[in-house]
């Protein structure tokens, strides 16, 4: 999930995780898996507020901006 910079900060991130977990109730899905920039704060808060676990880190995964960042994987068992 992305949201355009000048449109942080209004609850759009909030309403479409909670889509997300409404739309996964109607599912059979047993768990869902994210991955996120270690360097991507507000978005890992996010996504803890939803249940969701940091399940293991990958050091040094992507170049950004000429810095090597992390890579956050997060899970969440549903049932």
């Amino acid at each position: 999930m992305c949201i355009q910079k000048e449109f942080r900060g209004l609850g759009i991130g909030n309403a479409l995780m909670h889509y997300l977990m409404e739309w996964t109730e109607k599912t059979r899905l047993e768990k869902i898996s994210l991955t996120v920039f270690s360097t991507n704060k507000p978005a890992i808060r996010l996504y803890a507020k939803f249940g969701f676990q940091i399940e293991g880190i990958r050091r040094k995964q992507f170049k950004v901006k000429g810095k090597y960042v992390d890579e956050v994987i997060m899970g969440k068992f549903l049932r």
